[in-house]
């Protein structure tokens, strides 16, 4: 396996490639292999050391960002942050490189099939909350969706992102066509 550094926007990002890269390819990524930016493509600049001493070290840098609400505009910043800093990485946008959104829309498309119903309990939960108008009450998310999904179950770890046990095969399908973008983007830096 190649030198690789693993440039990600957070902690859920970080814990689900760990799971996926070692599912797949039967590779561990250290943590010292990751840089976690704590933000989006607009916060990168403070580990602008870190992705400079990847590069001086001869890694290859991979980041893997969300798309957001704008593929095409999101991948317009990263390549303009990318001329900023002359920094070199090649890039992987959640969900699946093209379309619009993030980690939590590529792991909708893994879970397992099994749950479709659950998941639809959790949106129709979701929706009702979003129809109260009242004070102070917390947003229901993608985030907030997953915490309750991996909740729900006696197995699968915690609901927080960075503690969720994706290998647990009653919750996730880490083979869905869902997440074959992602594979063939690794199987470029990973054989």
């Amino acid at each position: 396996m190649a030198e690789l550094s693993f440039i990600v926007e957070g902690k859920s990002d970080k814990h689900f490639l760990k799971h996926f890269v070692q599912y797949h390819f039967g590779a561990t990524i250290e943590d010292e292999d990751f840089i976690v930016v704590e933000g989006n493509i607009e916060k990168i600049h403070l580990v602008e050391q870190s992705i400079k001493s990847s590069s001086q070290a001869g890694k290859t840098n991979l980041l893997f960002f969300d798309a957001d609400t704008d593929c095409y505009g999101t991948i317009d910043r990263i390549e303009e942050k990318r001329n900023e800093m002359s920094f070199e990485f090649d890039v992987f946008l959640f969900p699946n490189n093209h379309d619009s959104g993030n980690l939590e829309t590529l792991l909708r498309g893994c879970i397992n099939k099994d749950n479709d119903q659950l998941f639809e309990c959790i949106d129709s939960y979701a929706s009702c909350i979003d129809r109260l108008q009242l004070d102070n009450l917390q947003r229901f998310d993608e985030k907030a969706k997953f915490f309750v999904y991996v909740e729900s179950f006696s197995v699968g770890g915690s609901g927080k992102g960075d503690k969720r046990e994706y290998f647990e095969k009653q919750l996730w399908n880490l083979n869905s066509e869902g997440l074959k973008p992602l594979k063939e983007f690794l199987d470029i830096h990973l054989q």
